[in-house]
This record gives structure tokens, C-alpha cells and sequence, in this order.
């Protein structure tokens, strides 16, 4: 991207950069049980770790690449349940967990070395319709935004069953 970002591009490369270390610092201290057994919807931090390393080539990066690199491409919807290779599912979490980190730190090399012009470039979604490069890019931070949430509940969940009589004020949280 360009020496000068817009307020909302600085902040989306703060969130893509700083994810793997947020997720790397909410996980430690968890055993391997905890990091792979399923709750929220049926995702444990390993699935939703080889999730984030599929998306990131296939939902941002391959993306982006094509709205900057072909004219008006067609990018059909991800259905992260049907679509995602989870032949990573079952590797260590911190397998998976140093496997995004490197992904993710090629991502942001890859993004920074773009022409900053070519985000105005657009691509034909299947569901959304004409969305640029830009748009793409934002919702890489949103994205991850929302399994950062995710992994909070799935670590929680850890906890819940030695609540007691106290469960009641998790609506409350």
C-alpha cells in the first residue's frame, strides 16, 4: 500500500499484523484438550486456526489478487463449512498457530508491496456484486475481528463448567 494510508487502512494492517501474537497470548496456558475440543458451533481454536490460515490465501489474498491483477473477475462466495480445507483440523494448535503466523506476516508483506491505486479496482461477487480490492482488504480486519471474539467464547468455554451457581451471570458478560 502507499506511504500514506487513509486512518482505516493503518488500523486494518494494525488488526491483520497483531492477530497471530492476540491469539498466540489468549491461547497460552491452555492444554492441548482445551485447544481442540469443539464448543462454539462446533469449532475449536485448532479448527478455527486452520479456518484463518485458509482464508487468509484463499479469501484475501487470492481475492485481492485477482481484483488488482484481472479485469472485473467473478469471486464466488466462501462457505468457510463446505469450502475450507480442514485437512489441517487436526494438526497441533501450535502447529497451526506458527503456520499462521508465518502465513499471515507473507500476507502483509504481499499487501504492503500492492499498488496502492490498483484497491480501487473492482471484482463481481457472487452474493455482494461489485466490490473493490479496498473493500476486500477492510473486511480482512473485520474477519478477524470477529473469530478473535470467536476464540474468546471458545476459551471461555473452558471455564464454564467450574462456575457453579455463578453460571447465571454469563449473559451478563
Amino acid at each position: 500500500m502507499a506511504e500514506q494510508r487513509s486512518a482505516s487502512e493503518t488500523a486494518v494492517l494494525a488488526v491483520i499484523e497483531r492477530t497471530p501474537s492476540i491469539l498466540r497470548t489468549l491461547t497460552k496456558g491452555f492444554d492441548a484438550k482445551a485447544l481442540n475440543t469443539p464448543v462454539d458451533g462446533g469449532w475449536s481454536m485448532a479448527t478455527l486456526m486452520a479456518h484463518l490460515i485458509d482464508v487468509d490465501a484463499v479469501g484475501f489474498r487470492q481475492r485481492i489478487g485477482r481484483i488488482v491483477h484481472e479485469d472485473h473477475p467473478f469471486l464466488p462466495s466462501i462457505n468457510p463449512g463446505e469450502d475450507a480445507d480442514t485437512s489441517d483440523d487436526h494438526a497441533p494448535f501450535a502447529m497451526l498457530l506458527d503456520g499462521f503466523e508465518q502465513a499471515r506476516q507473507d500476507s502483509l508483506g504481499w499487501v504492503l508491496n500492492l499498488d496502492p491505486s490498483a484497491f480501487d479496482r473492482l471484482g463481481q461477487h457472487a452474493a455482494a456484486g461489485d466490490i473493490s480490492a479496498r473493500n476486500v482488504f477492510h473486511w480482512w480486519a473485520i474477519h478477524d475481528l470477529a473469530h478473535i471474539r470467536q476464540a474468546t467464547k471458545i476459551l471461555q468455554a473452558q471455564f464454564e463448567p467450574h462456575l457453579g451457581n455463578m453460571v447465571g451471570f454469563l449473559d451478563e458478560v
